[in-house]
């Protein structure tokens, strides 16, 4: 009974962790990433070097099939404002989570942005019907000094019910980065859902070669501990690849597909 009941609870949350293999590979933190995996995370994130990128990215949750997740998105940046779109699939026939987002970035100056996006999210239950919701995200960020920035997350500002057994829940999360070296970058994330326990996650990202980074991270509150690695093929593409496990439900394992037309990157 208690692993059932922990497979349902880790397998069936699709909405608002829609991750990039970077992200998964420290531990599921998006509050502070860059480029194109801001599309995923906090859309405030992007740099004013940033000025177009798309992204597609895949993950099989504990190597099911039936918990599949793919999203595609891309951004363009004019002077001070982005512009985004992101659209994404979880789940099975029986039980499908999609949803599509616009996205809204502006640089109020080189240490402070602020982003918020509008989105349409649709659970879909087989021959139970379709439910479908208005969902939406305000995000910051800020540069404390030449090595330390912190961003914050907020997602739904209140609980609201898509049907008679699933909840859209309101989330916040707080992100650090610090630059330890221009190779090395170490990430902590505290994110809260209603009604659920703080979760804490920490990484660290190291480019060990021009073309390559290894980069491992670990979430308390599941137990994930998960690590990575990005090849640059080109100047503007690269892929990302990242493995996750969790001791009582397996391995989840993800690629990630980027274009970014920057002089930056995460």
């Amino acid at each position: 009974m208690t692993i059932c009941a922990a497979v349902s609870a880790e397998g069936q949350k699709g909405i608002n962790v829609t991750t990039g293999a970077f992200s998964n590979g420290i531990g599921g933190i998006s509050t502070l990433l860059t480029g194109s995996d801001a599309l995923l995370g906090n859309f405030s994130a992007l740099h004013s070097s940033d000025k177009t990128g798309f992204i597609l990215t895949s993950g099989n949750r504990y190597s099911l099939a039936e918990l599949q997740t793919i999203a595609l998105g891309g951004y363009h940046s004019r002077e001070n404002s982005s512009f985004g779109l992101l659209v994404s699939s979880y789940g099975f026939e029986a039980y499908r989570e999609q949803t599509a987002k616009l996205l809204y970035a502006r640089r109020l100056s080189k240490k402070f942005g602020i982003s918020g996006s509008l989105g349409w999210y649709q659970l879909s239950l087989g021959e139970y019907g379709n439910s479908r919701k208005l969902i939406y995200d305000l995000g910051f960020t800020a540069q404390l000094s030449k090595n330390l920035s912190y961003g914050v997350l907020i997602s739904n500002l209140e609980k609201s019910n898509i049907d008679e057994t699933s909840v859209l829940v309101s989330a916040l999360q707080v992100g650090l980065r610090y630059d330890i070296s221009e190779k090395v970058s170490g990430f902590m994330e505290v994110a809260k859902e209603l009604e659920e326990s703080l979760r804490i996650s920490v990484g660290l990202n190291y480019e060990i070669h021009p073309r390559f980074d290894l980069r491992a991270g670990f979430d308390a509150a599941s137990g994930n501990t998960g690590g990575g690695f990005t090849y640059r093929i080109s100047q503007r593409m690269q892929i990302d690849g990242a493995m996750q496990y969790q001791g009582l439900l397996g391995i989840s394992p993800s690629i990630t597909l980027k274009y970014q037309n920057s002089q930056t990157g995460n």
